[in-house]
C-alpha cells in the first residue's frame, strides 16, 4: 500500500501474485495507491489477489498501468477503508479508480471475478487495451463516464458479462448510483426483519 501525499511507488517487470486477505477475512488487495500517492506500473503481472489487483484513491491520488496484465481477481477482503462490508463477496475488480485519475495503456485485464476496470468519480484514459472475459462488465464509469476516455475502436472490450442475468450483459456501462457494477441481479434477495 501506498498511501500518503507525495509518496510514488514504480514497478517494472515486477509480479505482485496471491495477495490474501488478513486474519479477519479484510483486504488482500494487489495494489493500493491512496491518498495523494502516485502509482506507475509497467511491465507487470498483477494475478490472483482479492477485491481490487489494482486499486487507486482518492485526494488527487494518480495511477499509471502500462504494458501489464491484470488478472484473476478474486472475491473478498473488503472494500477500501470499510471494515463493516461482507468481506466474502465484495468486489473482485481488476482496477478501481476512485476520486483519482488513472491512465491503462497497453494492458491486459481479464477473468476478474465482476469488472475488469471500474472508474467512481474519477478522470481516466484507456487505450490500446484488451479488457476481456471478466465476469461483470469489462468497464464500469460510475459518475464520472464525460470525464473517461476510451475509444472503442482503440480498445477492445469483449466477452465480458458472462456471469450477469441474460438483458443485463453490458461490455460497458455508466450506470448511475450507488453500485454501477450491479451484483447477479437474479442472485439478489432483500430480507426484511420484522422488529
Amino acid at each position: 500500500s501506498v498511501s500518503s501525499a507525495k509518496t510514488e511507488f514504480l514497478a517494472t517487470r515486477s509480479i505482485i501474485r496471491g495477495t490474501q486477505p488478513a486474519s479477519d477475512g479484510l483486504y488482500g488487495q494487489g495494489l493500493v495507491a491512496r491518498n495523494g500517492a502516485r502509482a506507475e506500473l509497467d511491465h507487470c503481472l498483477v494475478d490472483n489477489n482479492r477485491t481490487y489487483g489494482v486499486a487507486v484513491a482518492e485526494n488527487g491520488s494518480e495511477l499509471l498501468v502500462s504494458n501489464c496484465q491484470i488478472s484473476s481477481t478474486a472475491r473478498g477482503g473488503g472494500p477500501l477503508g470499510d471494515d463493516s462490508t461482507d468481506a466474502p463477496t465484495y468486489g473482485g475488480d481488476g482496477l478501481f479508480i476512485f476520486l483519482a485519475e488513472g491512465v491503462v495503456s497497453s494492458s491486459f485485464v481479464a477473468h476478474n471475478a465482476r469488472t475488469g476496470i471500474l472508474v467512481r468519480e474519477s478522470s481516466a484514459t484507456i487505450e490500446e487495451s484488451l479488457v476481456f472475459s471478466n465476469d461483470s462488465y469489462g468497464l464500469a464509469m460510475m459518475d464520472c463516464a464525460d470525464q473517461v476516455q476510451h475509444s472503442e475502436g482503440n480498445n477492445t472490450i469483449v466477452s465480458n458479462a458472462s456471469e450477469m442475468a441474460e438483458g443485463y450483459r453490458q461490455q460497458i456501462t455508466d450506470s448511475p448510483g450507488d453500485m454501477p457494477v450491479a451484483p447477479l441481479p437474479d442472485a439478489v434477495k432483500l430480507v426484511v426483519e420484522p422488529e
